[in-house]
């Protein structure tokens, strides 16, 4: 077999096609033998143009071969005219090819267009003719000049004057339009074309086989390969120009005719009708585009029957007898077009009120499948469905559904338990006399169970079994995920010079990161499969490998910006990773100490790359965010310092914090990186060690770059401030803290700022006030006493009010220094007019806090 298949190779198309299209004008097919040695010939020459294009492109047409080939297409054989169609199709894929055509074949009644167009909507003709006709036709209108994507002049329709008496009769061309566009559509419209074609669609039947009652029938049927050619026609009108042809095909009614064909839902769907689905959802697919998309979305808001005909069509055991591509292509087309229709309202609606009414374990199967197979644009294809459906998916379902929400489902089946479909399913990939009616695939569909022994299959399945976090579809699909991850995070590509950044590559992470934001059960697999130590691995070797311990600018130097560039995102990509992990409440507080250790050490590891690279400091303190507020160990890691590294990861922050308050700032300044630094600091004052080591380092001398004299010209300085008054009061609420400084700040800025700035400086005078060994300092500060006279004249704003009566309550309560020197000041004034006030207001009759409060104080003062 190989050496006739070497033969086969060896055959040169130059001087064997020759030969038989003159046997095939020489032989004649009047007789039986004579017919079947016609039809044998251009079987042969099909099947020789399906060899590689250079070879094909050099053999050249000449006319008497191309005149012998469009001879047969009126054979009165059904197979020969197929044929012939088929042939002059393979020849028009090429420019040369299709120009030979439309010249040797200009003889034909209004050329060859007309010729296809006449030959796919006769009723009599058999769908096999009809299809080949519509791919010769589609051929031709593919060979677009790239200047304005109009028809090769080579390739036109016969009719000069089509255009010119569309412009009389319109009075003006549309802008959208060309001269192509109006041979093409003066065409259509002599033969009726969508009106016909919809006729067709009409009697489409999704049976393979009559029955023989349906024989008797007068209307002939069309089948599912004639609707495919019809979808790929409309999909190559649309591309051709999507303004005319998008008005007609939608006005039409081509569009709903297509989504009636696709209805009629077949059981177990052949191999054609999977195939016209697919290129049905390229068309609806195409139609996505302006200015079809909002007639589209209008058009499939009444047929939920598609949508629950096409998801179904996205169970695996349907395609038992078929062959991967045809199952990959099928699969593929579905889910693109889901992809697309799920982001719009009425999609995402339609779309997901069909997951509640459909058990989803077989499309689970169908994506944990998808990702350990080999092909890696269908693996990309299921990573993204699966990514959008997780987004999209609402928890909460309808009190009709018969299922839970798509998520839900994902995460509360078990895979493992068999129902009688799945046995069903079951039995019929392990009958072996179930074999395939195309190409043995056996080895390549992935969905065919391995050929293993009985005893095997029930020894792997007791083994699965037994893992109870392996059992539901999220749990099992991230294990497979979680496979090519670590397939990616390869050091054979450190030995090779460099990291790859692939479409492939950056699908795996933003699943594995959307599989760990909505999924508990694929953080649970995450933790058992150890994610985190194969990350900080991966960070490891990036680092000693790739880097090779140099700096930012050495790196630059000896390897350039293109590796640069790769290492970036790469780094990028791991730390945004981490991020969406440790975002999940409760995660962080299931890392070991050890864990936690190395994490840091990574931090540190990198560190002096942030500097020159703000997006990836960025992605990095956010982890830490995210760790530091669930995580009082993590803070205490932060403020402690690691062999080798001089500095702690805390000191390093407060470090970043200062030089982003020093910068100067401009109107769209990005304060992101000067939050996230804040935040995490923040974070840390609850332990010990980080307030002991804010303290020592004197961050809050930063305050004194916030007065109203030095930030007045910079707009931005006032979210600056903002966000270092709220670190500072959080810092001032624990009783160690005994630091009263900066108050003539605090007291500018409730003098001057809004609301909002002023309740957190009152805050922050109240904490302070609250620490016993704060108040000598206090009372000796006219500063304090004017923070308290400001608020204290307010009636405008109860909080305010509220702060600075409880803060003047704490200094004396139990204190007589304080008592006395608050009662020697206008304050007393003043807490008695606010008495004054709230007891003229209704909000005084009632018992609310600021009331009890106010006179609390005032019945100390008076006593």
């Amino acid at each position: 077999m190989a050496a006739l298949l070497d033969d086969v190779r060896r055959v040169d198309i130059g001087e064997v096609i020759p030969k038989l299209l003159l046997c095939i004008r020489l032989v004649g097919s009047t007789s039986f033998t004579g017919s079947a040695i016609v039809r044998s010939c251009l079987l042969a020459i099909a099947h020789l143009l399906e060899r590689s294009p250079d070879e094909v492109t050099e053999f050249e047409w000449k006319a008497k071969h191309l005149k012998t080939v469009s001879t047969q297409c009126g054979n009165s054989c059904t197979l020969v005219r197929s044929f012939a169609w088929n042939i002059l199709a393979k020849i028009a894929r090429t420019l040369p090819g299709a120009a030979a055509i439309v010249k040797e074949c200009s003889y034909l009644p209004g050329g060859i267009h007309a010729c296809c167009v006449s030959t796919m909507l006769d009723r009599k003709e058999a769908c096999l003719v009809k299809e080949s006709a519509v791919g010769l036709f589609v051929n031709l209108l593919s060979h677009n000049t790239d200047k304005d994507g109009s028809l090769h002049s080579s390739v036109l329709p016969l009719d000069s004057g089509a255009s010119i008496r569309r412009t009389s009769t319109t009075g003006t061309t549309s802008a959208s339009s060309n001269g192509s566009v109006d041979l093409i559509l003066e065409l259509l419209a002599k033969q009726q074309f969508f009106e016909e074609s919809v006729r067709s669609l009409e009697t489409y039947t999704c049976m393979e086989f009559l029955l023989d009652d349906d024989n008797k029938q007068q209307a002939a049927v069309i089948s599912a390969d004639m609707v495919k050619a019809y979808a790929v026609l409309y999909r190559c009108l649309l591309e051709l120009d999507p303004f005319e042809f998008g008005q007609l095909i939608g006005e039409k009614g081509c569009i709903q005719w297509l989504l009636e064909c696709v209805e009629q839902q077949a059981m177990l769907p052949n191999r054609a009708v999977c195939l016209m689905v697919a290129d049905v959802c390229l068309l609806l697919l195409r139609c996505m585009d302006e200015p079809t998309r909002e007639p589209l979305c209008m058009l499939l808001a009444g047929h939920q029957n598609f949508f629950e005909s096409i998801i179904y069509m996205l169970n695996p055991w349907l395609y038992g007898k078929l062959t991967q591509p045809v199952m990959e292509q099928t699969l593929c087309s579905i889910m693109r077009l889901l992809c697309a229709l799920v982001v719009t309202p009425n999609g995402k609606q339609q779309i997901h009120l069909e997951f509640e009414h459909q058990d989803v374990k077989p499309i689970a199967k169908m994506i944990e499948n998808g990702i350990l197979y080999k092909s890696k644009g269908f693996q990309i294809m299921c990573l993204k469905f699966l990514s959008l459906m997780f987004h999209t998916s609402d928890i909460i379902a309808l009190p009709t559904a018969e299922y839970p929400c798509f998520l839900v489902q994902f995460e509360t089946m078990d895979m493992h338990a068999e129902g009688p479909e799945t046995v069903k399913s079951s039995q019929m990939f392990l009958d072996e006399e179930y074999s395939e009616v195309e190409d043995d695939t056996e080895n390549t569909n992935p969905n065919r169970p391995l050929a293993t022994t009985d005893t095997e299959q029930k020894r792997l399945k007791t083994d699965e079994s037994k893992d109870g976090t392996m059992r539901s579809g999220s749990a099992l699909i991230c294990k497979a995920l979680l496979a090519r991850f670590e397939s990616t995070c390869n050091r054979q590509q450190l030995e090779t010079g460099g990291i790859t950044t692939t479409n492939y590559k950056r699908t795996v992470y933003s699943t594995l990161q959307t599989m760990l934001h909505y999924s508990g059960e694929a953080c649970r697999v995450a933790r058992e499969r150890n994610l985190l130590a194969t990350i900080l691995d991966w960070f490891d070797a990036i680092h000693e490998g790739l880097i090779g311990r140099l700096t930012y600018p050495e790196f630059v130097r000896k390897h350039g910006d293109v590796k640069k560039l790769s290492v970036m995102t790469e780094l990028k990509e791991l730390a945004s990773l981490l991020g969406t992990w440790f975002s999940v409440p409760g995660e962080p507080l299931l890392l070991r100490m050890d864990q936690i250790d190395r994490l840091c050490q990574t931090v540190l590891q990198y560190w002096p790359w942030f500097s020159n690279h703000s997006v990836l400091h960025m992605e990095f303190l956010q982890v830490l965010a995210f760790l530091t507020e669930s995580h009082i160990i993590v803070c205490k890691a932060l403020a402690s310092t690691f062999p080798g590294y001089p500095h702690s990861i805390m000191k390093l922050l407060i470090v970043t914090a200062t030089t982003e308050t020093a910068k100067v700032k401009g109107p769209k300044y990005d304060l992101q990186l000067l939050r996230v630094s804040l935040r995490v600091l923040k974070n840390c004052c609850c332990c010990h060690e980080g307030r002991s080591m804010i303290g020592k380092l004197n961050v809050f001398d930063n305050i004194s770059k916030l007065h109203p004299s030095v930030t007045k010209l910079q707009k931005p300085w006032i979210e600056v401030t903002h966000m270092w008054l709220d670190f500072w009061e959080v810092y001032t609420r624990y009783v160690d803290v005994s630091e009263v400084r900066h108050l003539t700040v605090l007291g500018a800025l409730t003098r001057k700022s809004d609301l909002e700035i002023r309740l957190l400086a009152m805050a922050i005078v109240r904490n302070l006030t609250f620490v016993l060994a704060n108040r000598p300092a206090l009372l000796a500060s006219s500063d304090y006493m004017f923070i308290l006279w400001n608020a204290l004249q307010r009636t405008s704003c109860r909080g305010e009010v509220l702060m600075a009566a409880v803060t003047v309550w704490k200094m004396i309560a139990n204190n007589q220094r304080g008592k006395a020197a608050i009662k020697s000041s206008p304050l007393v004034r003043l807490i008695e007019g606010q008495v004054k006030h709230y007891s003229m207001t209704p909000e005084g009759n009632d018992q609310n806090e600021l009331w009890n409060v106010l006179m609390t104080v005032y019945h100390i003062l008076k006593a």
